[in-house]
């Protein structure tokens, strides 16, 4: 080994970037914090970015 146990691969920041984003628009709206729309495009924004992190990860492969 060359002393390093962690490795981020493609992709990876934009996975974490899209959970916190999910987590906070989910905690907002949970909470009920105004306006709605803006929740749900946020959440849908996270989900937008965990795709395309698994997908640089190459993770949307299909054979």
């Amino acid at each position: 080994m060359n002393g390093s146990s962690s490795h981020l691969r493609p992709g990876d920041l934009l996975i974490v970037a899209g959970l916190l984003l999910v987590l906070f628009h989910t905690v907002r709206l949970v909470a009920g914090a105004p306006p709605l729309a803006a929740r749900v495009l946020g959440i849908a924004g996270g989900l937008a970015l965990i795709v395309a992190g698994l997908r640089m990860r190459g993770g949307g492969e299909r054979s």
